[in-house]
């Protein structure tokens, strides 16, 4: 009788489990947002500004060394307002994934952002980031001022395509079929220092001699990724073994939305 209820407490405890995760990242993930609208603002404004002195060479079509060494000076003038609020977001994420895996499994160790593995997730990753997001938005400026040159766009035609690009980046010009990049940030920066608490925690475990397994959970509806399904149909599987698409955790991609369970192998549980 027992046995027949097993698979509804598991679907039960699987969807408290994907609640309990949205809870905790859903302020974490706003406030960020709103700090990375900021950065990309002030980026764009920063930009602009320099970008405002090569007007007069606009015309005799403007060199890339020189508007990259202005993106360059925008850049460093910004990094803080990218890195900080980062940082910071991965404190409280991998905070919050770390102490919901201790609740879950009642077990008796604590976790302190001193954590050999949280400080290096958090020096490594956040600044690794912040250079991803700088290089997209040089990628991004490099396509724009071709096409102005190529075109033969006038320099105010210019300035007002990098405001409005910069303006879209931090969500002041939303677009139905995409998310700003913005919002991208907050979202799978969040997610992934969530899933490296739960993962530090599960870690320290195994290293306790507790033999831990892991399974991959997706949201169920029609978004969910083939490689993503394909993760979760392999079921339980040990700590130490990749998924079939070959992570170790989510997330798989940006904004991804799964996340994954551990346990005590069955065998530990039942005795």
């Amino acid at each position: 009788m027992f046995s027949a209820l097993l698979p509804a407490l598991d679907r039960f405890l699987e969807a408290a489990n994907a609640a309990r995760r949205r809870r905790a990242l859903q302020p974490i993930e706003r406030q960020l947002r709103r700090d990375m609208t900021r950065a990309f603002q002030r980026q764009g404004a920063v930009f602009l500004d320099g970008f405002a002195r090569l007007r007069g060479q606009f015309a005799e079509s403007i060199m890339e060394r020189d508007w990259l060494t202005v993106f360059d000076i925008a850049e460093q003038q910004t990094l803080s307002l990218f890195f900080d609020p980062i940082r910071n977001a991965a404190e409280l994420a991998l905070t919050a994934g770390a102490e919901s895996l201790i609740r879950e499994l009642a077990v008796d160790v604590s976790f302190r952002l001193s954590h050999p593995r949280a400080v290096a997730y958090i020096q490594e990753h956040g600044a690794e980031l912040v250079r991803g997001i700088n290089s997209t938005t040089r990628d991004q400026m490099r396509t724009l001022i071709r096409q102005a040159t190529d075109e033969g766009w006038s320099y105010t035609r210019t300035a007002d395509a990098i405001k409005a690009q910069f303006d879209g980046f931090a969500g002041l010009k939303p677009q139905a079929h995409i998310a700003d990049r913005a919002t991208l940030v907050a979202v799978t920066e969040t997610g992934m220092a969530y899933e490296e608490g739960n993962a530090i925690v599960a870690r320290d475990l195994r290293d306790a001699g507790l033999r831990m397994e892991k399974r991959w959970l997706t949201v169920g509806d029609d978004r969910v990724s083939d490689g993503c399904r394909g993760n979760e149909a392999e079921g339980w599987i040990p700590l130490e073994q990749p998924f079939s698409s070959g992570h170790m955790q989510p997330l798989r991609f940006p904004s991804c939305r799964c996340t994954v369970l551990y346990r005590r192998a069955r065998g530990d549980n039942d005795g």
